[in-house]
């Protein structure tokens, strides 16, 4: 179990795998991307939840995956195209797909609630790393943050310019990738 300014080295080296609950532990009405599916996940022995982050048109950050609007929210529309006073609007779908009451929750407060208490890879955020990095930086964070990322020198630069420090997970798929990693001033911390 995770404690507070843990390193991630220091984790594998106690329990020699580590178990990352993708988008938290959901089901019924627990619903994806959400403090209840990320408390769940924690309760079933999660070391790391991962936390996608959509980005409205006026810059307010939800904790949500792009693309899962019809699962989630039973519309067709990405929310990246919407102001935060729609997305405001809208309840989630629970897994029967009926509005369950729930809203979208900002990334800032799911951040905040897990403040000290696991690691958190934020996913999906990428399209909008300056202001991701910025928000990052202003929650000082970052011992218990990973973004995560394809291996693509332009985001690679941005992270290494930064110079925050932020842990960093690469989404690999050749052995060359590593070499291109390797050519930042990057805190790697998994991959």
């Amino acid at each position: 179990m995770y404690t507070k300014n843990q390193s991630i080295r220091e984790l594998v080296d106690k329990n020699r795998i580590l178990i990352a609950a993708h988008r938290g532990t959901c089901g019924g009405n627990v619903v994806q991307n959400t403090c209840l599916a990320y408390k769940n996940a924690l309760l079933h022995g999660a070391d790391m939840i991962e936390v996608d982050a959509s980005m409205t048109t006026d810059k307010v950050f939800y904790a949500f995956h792009n693309g899962e609007e019809p699962l989630e929210l039973g519309i067709d529309r990405d929310i990246r195209t919407m102001s935060s006073e729609e997305v405001e609007k809208l309840f989630t779908l629970n897994s029967l797909r009926q509005v369950c009451g729930q809203k979208l929750e900002h990334l800032e407060d799911v951040l905040e609630h897990f403040r000290g208490k696991c690691l958190i890879n934020i996913d999906r955020s990428w399209f909008y790393w300056k202001e991701i990095i910025d928000l990052l930086d202003r929650m000082d964070m970052k011992d218990q943050i990973l973004l995560k990322s394809g291996v693509e020198e332009e985001l690679l630069k941005e992270l290494e310019e930064s110079g925050t420090g932020i842990m960093y997970m690469p989404i690999m798929k050749s052995p060359e990738e590593w070499d291109i990693i390797q050519k930042y001033g990057i805190n790697v911390a998994a991959a």
